[in-house]
């Protein structure tokens, strides 16, 4: 690998811990994310949309969705990242 993707990979792994530890610092769980760096170098952020939703989902749900979301962005991103607790 080189020492550009690796920057990229470890710029990725600190947003998204930076992210999940904010969501620890409000309450002591959250819900599933992921975030994937864009080609123009934009981190994103992909969520599963909780609040539509009349009952609260499974954990495997939400990846699920993340994991299709993340599919159909992906010629659109260099990485990804899930975060969950």
């Amino acid at each position: 690998m080189s020492a550009a993707a690796q920057a990229e990979l470890d710029s990725l792994l600190d947003t998204s811990l930076r992210l999940a530890r904010g969501h620890l610092d409000k309450a002591s769980e959250f819900t599933p994310f992921a975030v994937f760096l864009s080609d123009e170098g934009k981190f994103i952020l992909v969520e599963y949309d909780t609040a539509s939703k009349a009952k609260a989902p499974t954990v495997e749900t939400i990846l699920v969705n993340l994991l299709e979301q993340l599919r159909t962005l992906g010629r659109q991103a260099r990485c990804t990242a899930i975060a969950l607790n």
